[in-house]
């Protein structure tokens, strides 16, 4: 397990992100991405689902996005937590050699209209308000 310099990550996440936007992400490749996470049951029915919430994106789409970035990445947790109030997944990189980077969460900013303007379309950093497991 390799571990990424924060620019690395910065990278892969912003292209992820990238992917989902444009829907251009290989749907094919998502779904063997989410089932290296989930029961085959559940990932079954998150696969077939999926093909109408990526047009929703970034809402519905915490557990997919995560799944992603750990096969980009090649490591990683998915981590099952909270945004505030909201049952929310991100990936959990723990701490690089450079930085106090522990968590990775490119759709975060889906609860932008609940309370906080500045919520980032990508979050890079430690685990901390308002993310928790």
């Amino acid at each position: 397990m390799r571990k990424h310099s924060v620019n690395r990550i910065q990278k892969v996440a912003a292209h992820s992100r990238m992917e989902f936007e444009s829907h251009t992400i290989d749907r094919n490749l998502l779904a063997d991405e989410i089932r290296e996470y989930l029961p085959t049951h559940e990932a079954d029915i998150l696969v077939r689902n999926f093909a109408i919430t990526i047009d929703l994106f970034p809402r519905h789409c915490c557990g997919p996005a995560s799944a992603h970035l750990r096969a980009q990445l090649g490591y990683g947790e998915i981590a099952d937590g909270w945004f505030g109030d909201n049952r929310h997944q991100f990936l959990d990189v723990g701490a690089t050699a450079i930085a106090d980077v522990t968590i990775v969460d490119i759709t975060a900013d889906q609860y932008k209209s609940r309370r906080d303007a500045n919520i980032p379309k990508i979050y890079i950093g430690p685990l901390e308000h308002p993310y928790y497991c």
